[in-house]
């Protein structure tokens, strides 16, 4: 670490705001503290709430608006009026949701005004359930409102999210048109990260086969995109530093649309390292650019280090790049023992496989002591389902994306291109179903452990740093 002062900092950070999260709690993160509408109001209290939205999200039967920079006014009664607000109680609380079962025509940027009554979020009420409470808390949303009125106070309107935002919306119902409602509402949560009206039998078949992660915008999907354009535009210009602006520039408009994640930051953060590092002629330190991302995360979120989804994008990548790498003599005798297959049978892809499926072992068996803090199970056949799934998330994501692009642009006959691209996204989504629906028959399909404890996980990643330091050594 000597030689990467950088990662070494980040990482110091990084282990100082986690211990600090976990140890002082509330001392520390304001988000665990009461915030003001959890202190003064109690549930079903009538509220007037004024805010600034910042966010939307369409549900079926309502919308649900994100408003930040709020005002809040507790009222005796629904039947208070206007011009009684200066006896009323009024508090400032930094965000909170409004849900709005009449789908009023909101932009992002009208300032609103809704009244209705007070409720807060659930707790999960079974270990391993989703606890509401926690998720919105790390956002630092601490209540909510079921409006019976709603109206714009401020018709001041942010225009690059409102088109992203009108972009993400046609882009998504044209994928339930045409690739039907099943496929487009998995389409959507895969590209768009819109899950509200994917199937909730097909979300859990690919959770409990271990491939749900590709309902989540990953690294993938950034690597499609922005290295894609990126790629893309240096071919064209010859020049680094337009490839690396166009790229840069097309994946914060993106990240602007799909929403910004704890997997997006870590992401991004990586894929701009990556980029700057080709743009300066330098050398792109991959090590470097995960601490600085955990860094990042922490200190915009502290509450993070309760997220599965935290420490399975960061501990997945941190296998890639530092514990597998442990393995490269393993991996040069392959590339010998390919060599000589070549010559001899003409059979190197039989080798191949054999290293796709062992490092999708090592990856598994990696992960597992997380899988199983949060998830309390752990798919037996994941590893070899992912050998499937994985390769064709390429092909998926890019049809996806350009059938899309398409359908959304073209009109007619010039369709046709991308509603062929859309439907062979179809047939790859039946692919991954009969797959689920096949390993779920398998005997020990499921094995459920429950949580592990913390000393267990300490041990396990002991054992694993002990055997790569052994393995290091013996083969110098």
């Amino acid at each position: 670490m000597k030689n990467r002062p950088l990662c070494s900092l980040c990482l110091v950070i990084a282990i100082l705001i986690g211990v600090l999260t976990a140890g002082a709690g509330a001392k520390f993160v304001p988000e665990l503290r009461p915030s003001p509408v959890e202190q003064y109001g109690e549930k079903d209290d009538w509220l007037i709430v004024r805010g600034q939205v910042y966010k939307k999200e369409e549900k079926e039967k309502y919308q649900i608006l994100y408003l930040k920079k709020c005002s809040v006014y507790f009222q005796k009664d629904q039947q208070s009026q206007q011009n009684q607000q200066s006896q009323q109680s009024f508090i400032k609380e930094s965000r909170m949701l409004i849900y709005d079962e009449k789908k009023n025509k909101i932009q992002i940027g009208n300032e609103v005004e809704a009244e209705g009554k007070l409720s807060f979020f659930e707790t999960a009420r079974n270990p391993g359930n989703f606890d509401q409470k926690a998720y919105y808390q790390r956002q630092n949303i601490h209540g909510k409102v079921w409006s019976e009125t709603l109206k714009i106070t401020d018709h001041t309107v942010k225009r690059i999210q409102n088109v992203l935002e009108n972009i993400r919306v046609h882009c998504r119902n044209i994928l339930l048109s045409e690739a039907g409602e099943k496929n487009g509402s998995i389409l959507s949560a895969i590209l768009l990260g819109e899950k509200s009206q994917m199937d909730p039998e097909i979300k859990k078949l690919y959770q409990v086969n271990g491939i749900g992660h590709i309902l989540a915008i990953s690294g993938l999907h950034l690597s499609v995109i922005g290295i894609g354009i990126y790629q893309l535009l240096r071919k064209l210009t010859g020049s680094y530093t337009i490839g690396g602006i166009g790229g840069i520039f097309f994946f914060f408009l993106y990240v602007l649309m799909i929403g910004v994640t704890v997997s997006v930051i870590r992401a991004g953060i990586m894929y701009l390292f990556r980029v700057g590092a080709e743009i300066a002629g330098r050398h792109y330190d991959s090590v470097t650019a995960l601490s600085v991302a955990a860094a990042v995360v922490l200190i915009w979120r502290p509450l993070s280090i309760y997220d599965g989804a935290f420490w399975l994008s960061f501990f997945a990548v941190f296998a890639v790049v530092v514990i597998m790498p442990a393995g490269q003599m393993e991996k040069a005798k392959t590339r010998t023992e390919i060599d000589i297959q070549k010559k001899r049978e003409n059979k190197a892809w039989i080798i191949q496989i054999k290293s796709m499926i062992i490092s999708n072992i090592e990856m598994q068996l990696f992960l597992l002591p997380i899988v199983l803090y949060f998830f309390y199970e752990f798919p037996l056949y994941a590893t070899f389902l992912n050998l499937l799934v994985i390769p064709l998330m390429t092909i998926l994501l890019s049809l996806g994306i350009t059938g899309s692009f398409i359908c959304m642009l073209c009109s007619g006959m010039f369709k046709i291109p991308g509603k062929c691209m859309l439907g062979i996204c179809g047939f790859i989504l039946t692919i991954y179903e009969r797959c689920c629906e096949f390993f779920l028959e398998l005997p020990g399909a499921r094995v459920v452990i429950g949580r592990i404890k913390i000393w267990q996980i300490l041990f396990y990643y002991g054992c694993v740093v002990v055997i790569c330091v052994i393995y290091y050594y013996e083969n110098q």
